[in-house]
C-alpha cells in the first residue's frame, strides 16, 4: 500500500456498510484510548513541544496494538475548511433511504405468531457455527449463501430473517429484495440475542 494517500479523493463510506452505533455498539476501551491521544497531541500544540501528527494519520489496530502512520498528501489551496457538507445528500442517503427501510419484527411479536401456529418462514444468515451454539430452528442460509438460495425464500407467506444482533439480515433482505424482488420480508430487531435476553434467558449466547 503507498502510504502517500490523497485525502481528497477518499469516496465518504457507503451507506450500506456504515451500520449506526446503536446496531452495532462500540468498544468503550477504543474511543477512550483515542480520546487520550488525541489530547496528547492537543497538549503538544498549546506546549510547542514535541511533534504534532500534522499532515498525517496515525492508525491504530486495537486487535494487535499495531500502529501504522500514513502521510497525507494535501492540496495546500484546498486545505482550510469554509463550510460543512450536507453529509446525506453528500453520500446519496436520502435518495437511498426509500430502497434501504426494512420492515421489523421484535421478538416478543414474533413469539406470539409462533404460539398462534401462524405459517411463518424462519431463516437464520449466521453461519453453521454460530447456529449450533443457539437457534430458534429456522431454515439455516448463511448470508454468503443467500444470492444461490433465493428459490428458498418464499414468496407468498411471512418471512422473518434474523443474525445474531439484526445486521447481517438487513443486508439479506436488502439483497433479496433487490435480486428477487420480494415484499413479505421482516428483519428480527436485535436477532437472536434479543431472543436469548427478552424471550429465552436459558438459551446460551455467545
Amino acid at each position: 500500500m503507498d502510504p502517500l494517500i490523497d485525502a481528497y479523493i477518499l469516496p465518504p463510506p457507503n451507506p450500506k456498510e456504515a451500520p449506526k452505533c446503536s446496531e452495532i455498539g462500540v468498544l468503550g476501551v477504543v474511543p477512550g484510548t483515542i480520546g487520550c491521544l488525541q489530547a496528547n497531541e492537543t497538549i503538544k500544540i498549546l506546549t510547542g513541544v514535541g511533534t504534532p501528527l500534522s499532515g498525517k494519520l496515525l492508525v491504530l489496530n486495537m486487535l494487535c496494538m499495531e500502529t501504522t502512520l500514513l502521510e497525507l498528501t494535501l492540496n495546500k489551496d484546498n486545505c482550510q475548511i469554509t463550510e460543512l457538507a450536507d453529509y446525506d445528500n453528500f453520500c446519496q442517503t436520502n435518495s437511498d433511504k426509500g430502497n434501504r427501510e426494512i420492515m421489523q419484527i421484535t421478538v416478543q411479536e414474533l413469539k406470539t405468531k409462533l404460539d398462534q401456529k401462524e405459517d411463518i418462514q424462519i431463516i437464520d444468515v449466521r453461519e453453521k457455527h454460530e447456529f449450533q451454539i443457539c437457534n430458534i430452528e429456522g431454515d439455516l442460509i448463511p448470508l454468503g449463501e443467500i444470492p444461490d438460495s433465493l428459490n428458498k425464500i418464499s414468496k407468498e407467506k411471512m418471512v422473518v430473517i434474523h443474525c445474531h444482533h439484526g445486521i447481517r439480515s438487513a443486508n439479506a433482505i436488502l439483497h433479496i429484495r433487490e435480486s428477487a424482488g420480494h415484499t413479505n420480508l421482516y428483519n428480527l430487531k436485535g436477532g437472536i440475542n434479543a431472543w436469548a435476553t427478552e424471550i429465552d434467558p436459558e438459551m446460551s449466547t455467545y
